[in-house]
């Protein structure tokens, strides 16, 4: 089922064919039950493109909720990062001096990171998602282009999951690694 859901231009791509070589047998063997499957499954191609571009999985939620989180700090926007965060999102390994906790303590360590670095761009290198029952885990690694410090290599752990509303937020950042050195 995810590989419809999560790759629909592939899943209507083989179901097309299959309409496709349906209808040609049936021009050319000129059979009327071939040229009916072939209208048949062209319809469920269409079906399946649509089910498959309106139906966005956890998964899908994640990869989402992460482009996100790095397009907002990368423009130090506190007002997307709090659109994407979860009220009490938790940071076990927060920037040094915030005694806030939550999201606020997240744009908190978000500023204080821009008053010291300029972070001109970041690349992500590789998601590598894990769903669980209601979460999913998603494995990031990234390269930054931080002043004064230069391509900094970096891989964290995010979680997301659907709030009390049904709403899908980061609940958990954690820094696994930057540089080379591991957070505990």
């Amino acid at each position: 089922m995810h590989l419809l859901f999560e790759h629909h231009w592939l899943a209507t791509s083989l179901v097309a064919s299959i309409a496709f070589v349906l209808l040609w047998k049936s021009i050319v063997d000129g059979r009327g039950e071939f040229f009916r499957y072939g209208v048949a499954v062209c319809i469920l191609a269409i079906v399946t493109f649509l089910i498959g571009y309106y139906v966005v999985t956890p998964v899908e939620h994640g990869r989402i909720l992460v482009s996100g989180l790095v397009v907002a700090v990368e423009a130090n926007d506190s007002d997307a990062l709090l659109t994407i965060l979860d009220k009490n999102v938790e940071m076990p390994n927060q920037w040094p001096g915030i005694d806030s906790s939550g999201a606020v303590g997240a744009v908190a360590s978000m500023r204080a990171f821009h008053t010291r670095h300029t972070l001109q761009f970041n690349t992500v290198l590789r998601i590598i998602p894990v769903e669980f029952k209601n979460r999913v885990e998603l494995d990031v690694s990234m390269l930054s282009r931080v002043s004064r410090i230069g391509t900094v290599p970096s891989r964290w752990r995010i979680t997301v999951a659907p709030n009390e509303t049904g709403n899908w937020s980061i609940t958990s950042i954690d820094v696994l690694e930057i540089m080379g050195r591991k957070y505990p």
